[in-house]
Formats: structure tokens, C-alpha cells, sequence
């Protein structure tokens, strides 16, 4: 497996059937480390070649008219890509900019989801993780983003990064509560690189007695401790499987980083 700069998005079909193969085996071999038991989480090929086999592969997110399957698109496929259309938790200073940005996406007609801002204010009282006003910034923010979708006159678009405002579990759950819906996406991070912790399982465990969709998020580091592209990108389907074996995810949003810029890219699990 060798980056090549000149062609950074190769077709070679043999390379990427390495690439996958690495990825199995690295997932086989490391698993997900949990940092609250010190232990690893790990699965045989045969448990992941099956997870694989069985994993989400049109999963429906939204609701009435603005409902949607998110397809896995093979290579050359002439499905229109799905619209993944937003802030990405980007922080907004006041609520005005917020509901503004909301009305905005939802008016955009290629839309098929939206991703709204992180409050960092609370009545103009900055938003602290952990505290009261965490939870009262997070029901904030989901009240905001429905109102500005109804607005838009997309009331049943779905919002697939749960809540940008939240860092804690807790602040997450309560604020689901104010109009979060089984249909949105419920976007669960996982910890660089392979670690996961009990408040990620925790939103897990609830988000699918809820029946909803977890969006299990990655962005394996260039760099870091997954070397070069080589390594980032073997990494990258090693994430993908620990986003069906642990995280239960729908679908998968990785986006590999490094100091200077980052790409999101959302797929069903099944891809």
C-alpha cells in the first residue's frame, strides 16, 4: 500500500482490496480500547466479515416528505450522492445567528439533512460543559434548530449531528428530549485513535432503545499515531468496522485531519 501525490484519489480496485484487508486484520488485532476498564473490546475476522455482511445499507433518516434512505453508492454508481448540508458544530456567538443559518440550509432544495451550529453562549452566559447551562445550551439548541426548520418549511429534515452543543452525555440525553427525534442522526465520537469511553457507550445505549440511528464519527490524525496516508487510510476502514461492531452506527462520518485542514465524508455502514 503506497500514496501516490500525483493521483491522491486512485480507481485501482487491487489497491483498495489491500487497503480493506489491512483494515480487517488491524481491527482484528487492535480492537477498541476502553479507557473507564482498561480493556480491549475485540472481535475475530469471522465476527467482523459477518457484522460486515449484515451492516445498514439504505438506513431512512427524516420524516414525512423530507424522509430519505441514505444509500451505500458503489464506485460508479449514478445515485445522486446524499446532501449533507451544514455548520458541523461550528460555534455561533447569539441564537439569532443560529436560527438564521437553520432557516438557510433548510431553504436550500438539495438538502437532504442538515447539521446545525454548537451554541456558545446561553443567554449570553458562556455555555461551560459540565454544568447546568450545558444542558440548558443543549435544549436550546435542539428548540432552535426545529423551529428553524419549520420555518424553512422543512419541518421533518433530519438533523445529523444530534447536538454540537453537547460534551457530556448527560447534557446529550436531556436535550434530546425537546424535539430530537429516532429519525435524526445521533452523532457518537469516538477517541483518537480505537479508544472509546463509558459516556460514548452511554449514548449508545440509549440512542438505540430509542430505535434511533447512531452517525458513529471518526477523524483518524495524519501524523499521529496512524503514521502517514498509508496508515490513515487503513485506519479509516478499521474505524468503519468498529462503527458497526460498537458503536451499532448507520452509517459512518470520517473525517481525516491534520493541522491544516479536515474533509467530512458520511456513509451508510454498509459501503
Amino acid at each position: 500500500i503506497k500514496y501516490d501525490p500525483e493521483n491522491p484519489i486512485p480507481s485501482d480496485d487491487d489497491l483498495a482490496d489491500r487497503v480493506f484487508k489491512a483494515g480487517v486484520e488491524l481491527y482484528a488485532n487492535v480492537g477498541t480500547y476502553c479507557v473507564d476498564t482498561g480493556r480491549i473490546i475485540q472481535f475475530t475476522e469471522e465476527e467482523i466479515q459477518e457484522a460486515l455482511a449484515t451492516a445498514p445499507s439504505a438506513p431512512i433518516f427524516g420524516e414525512g416528505k423530507d424522509a430519505k434512505p441514505l444509500l451505500a453508492r458503489k464506485p460508479e454508481s449514478t445515485t445522486p450522492p446524499w446532501c449533507f448540508i451544514g455548520a458541523v458544530g461550528a460555534a455561533v456567538s447569539n441564537e439569532e445567528i443560529f436560527m438564521s443559518l437553520i432557516q438557510g440550509y433548510g431553504k436550500i432544495p438539495l438538502a437532504d439533512s442538515i447539521t446545525t451550529p454548537t451554541l456558545a453562549t446561553f443567554n449570553g452566559v458562556p455555555v461551560r460543559a459540565g454544568s447546568p447551562l450545558e444542558v440548558l445550551g443543549c435544549i436550546r439548541t435542539v428548540t432552535l434548530a426545529r423551529e428553524g426548520l419549520r420555518r424553512a418549511g422543512r419541518p421533518g429534515l433530519p438533523i445529523m449531528n444530534s447536538i454540537a452543543t453537547a460534551v457530556s452525555d448527560t447534557a446529550k440525553i436531556a436535550g434530546s428530549q425537546f424535539g430530537l427525534r429516532p429519525s435524526d442522526g445521533w452523532l457518537i465520537g469516538t477517541m483518537a485513535e480505537m479508544k472509546v469511553n463509558f459516556e460514548r457507550l452511554n449514548e449508545i445505549a440509549y440512542v438505540l432503545s430509542l430505535g434511533g440511528h447512531v452517525v458513529a464519527e471518526s477523524a483518524p490524525i495524519l501524523g499521529g499515531y496512524c503514521g502517514g496516508p498509508e496508515g490513515v487510510a487503513v485506519t479509516n476502514v478499521a474505524y468503519h468496522i468498529q462503527s458497526i461492531l460498537v458503536y451499532r452506527g448507520s452509517c459512518q462520518d470520517t473525517f481525516p485531519l491534520h493541522a491544516v485542514s479536515y474533509t467530512h465524508l458520511t456513509l451508510p455502514t454498509k459501503a
